[in-house]
């Protein structure tokens, strides 16, 4: 099996990435070192971006299994952080889909289900993740989500 795992060196990525088992691609945002501590396969992007998004999906191949865990905390009045979440958190995870033959995998947050407070930006863009997880159809692909909850403030950062 082959996987590609985006935020593969956030607390949630690396406890993944140690149990799969087969060909593992690890994308880290910057901890090089840690990413080659978990997998031989590393590959570095700046996914807040549409420029890095665009060379990583120009980088990248196909895989048995994506797992779409890179995430972006932001909650601002300035629409560019708006923008940024939403693009980390839903359009990049849909733009991933379409490199998975067998099964995709989405790392969503308890901030999209209702009556969750705070975060309007990340909460929003998890449950329009979470929309496309429902949604999204290919023959032969699986597709789940699944909804971690919180996380130490020290452990999350603005982008993982």
């Amino acid at each position: 099996m082959t996987f590609l795992i985006t935020g593969g060196t956030s607390r949630i990525g690396q406890e993944i990435v140690k149990r799969l088992e087969g060909k593992i691609l690890v994308h880290y945002h910057s901890n090089q070192e840690l990413a080659e501590s978990l997998s031989p396969f590393t590959i570095q992007a700046d996914l807040t971006t549409d420029i890095g998004i665009r060379k990583f999906l120009n980088t990248i191949d196909r895989f048995d299994v994506v797992i779409n865990n890179f995430g972006f905390v932001g909650d601002s009045e300035d629409i560019s952080v708006w923008e940024t979440t939403f693009r980390v958190n839903a359009v990049l995870p849909a733009l991933l889909a379409e490199r998975a033959d067998k099964a995709v995998v989405n790392i969503s947050s308890i901030r999209a289900l209702p009556k969750i407070a705070g975060d309007h930006a990340y909460g929003m863009s998890k449950a329009a993740l979470n929309k496309f997880t429902d949604t999204y159809s290919r023959d032969g692909v699986r597709i789940n989500a699944l909804a971690p909850g919180a996380l130490p403030e020290h452990e999350i950062g603005r982008a993982h």
